[in-house]
């Protein structure tokens, strides 16, 4: 990465090596665990994938099952799609946004304290410039409603289901018109061994 783009970067809060537990450095944060989760963790999650259970005498009863599966409730997006509240493809879309949005405007730094490549960052400002373009045209309304649960991890009380789905579906269009084949220049001329494909001038990758 060039000296201009990686400071363009890490002025957004790209990861700085070399500071271990800073914000812009290092694996801060709680360590990870693979220990079993806890009773009432476990009740917690069965109650987010619209199940019932409690801890009796520390051992955990389960007083109705959920809707899916309790161990994928870990974001907001992942209790919506386990209580089929919205569809797998929308929860997909709506990862992949924020997932952009995370390494365009990196707010942690990235754990292994490599920045992106130019390519991938490229890629990745135009990938949320368009879902942004495809959410505002829906309205503030939806776009809002998408930004605060994707991005933000934020649902509360007033989530419109309506709204949110309006705005996933339209991520999900810009989602599958990137994965379309674009249309390749053949170039080449005859006899010069195998044709190349590029795309063609002006379009991203």
């Amino acid at each position: 990465m060039t000296a201009p783009r990686k400071k363009r970067w890490r002025a957004r809060g790209g990861f700085r090596p070399g500071r271990p537990g800073s914000r812009n450095g290092g694996r801060g944060g709680r360590p990870r665990t693979d220990a079993e989760p806890t009773p009432e963790l476990q009740a917690k999650r069965i109650a987010l994938a619209g199940g019932l259970a409690r801890v009796v005498r520390g051992r955990l009863v389960i007083e109705r099952a959920p809707d899916g599966d309790p161990a994928r409730t870990a974001t907001p997006l992942d209790v919506l799609e386990t209580r089929r509240l919205i569809s797998v493809a929308q929860a997909a879309a709506g990862r992949q946004f924020a997932a952009d949005h995370a390494l365009a405007f990196p707010t942690g730094g990235r754990g292994d304290g490599v920045p992106p490549s130019i390519p991938a960052l490229e890629r990745a400002e135009a990938a949320y410039a368009a879902g942004l373009a495809a959410l505002e045209a829906c309205g503030a309304r939806v776009k809002q409603a998408v930004i605060e649960l994707a991005i933000w991890r934020a649902a509360g009380a007033g989530l419109e289901l309506g709204w949110l789905r309006q705005g996933l579906n339209a991520l999900e269009r810009v989602s599958r018109s990137r994965l379309k084949p674009t249309g390749m220049v053949r170039r080449g001329r005859p006899g010069e061994g195998a044709p190349v494909l590029r795309s063609p001038k002006g379009e991203g990758a």
